[in-house]
């Protein structure tokens, strides 16, 4: 989570912005397990139709927890970016400061 100096309304917003990524991840996770060993159990079992409907949903489940995945880690990587150049910028200042 960012650190923001005496902004708490920064950081609410980012946890309320985390919550959606947080979730699918977590409920596509274990949808994917949980069809993969339905499809399992069903294959072994010799029922076709089950078998291919849980092999579906495990397939949708890891597209899923991919999108997620690739949201949460653009997040990072542009959250990231700004922690760096708000770094750069009080590096630049404080060399400003010892100039004078």
């Amino acid at each position: 989570m960012p650190q923001y100096k005496g902004t708490l309304r920064m950081r609410i917003r980012d946890v309320i912005e985390a919550i959606p990524d947080t979730a699918g991840i977590a409920v596509s996770s274990k949808v994917t397990v949980g069809a993969g060993a339905s499809g399992i159990v069903a294959s072994m079992a010799q029922w076709n139709w089950p078998a291919i409907v849980a092999s579906s949903v495990a397939i949708c489940g890891l597209a899923i927890n991919f999108y997620f995945q690739h949201r949460r880690d653009k997040r990072d990587r542009d959250e990231n970016r700004r922690k760096e150049e708000l770094h750069q910028a009080q590096l630049k200042a404080l060399q400003n400061r010892c100039d004078l």
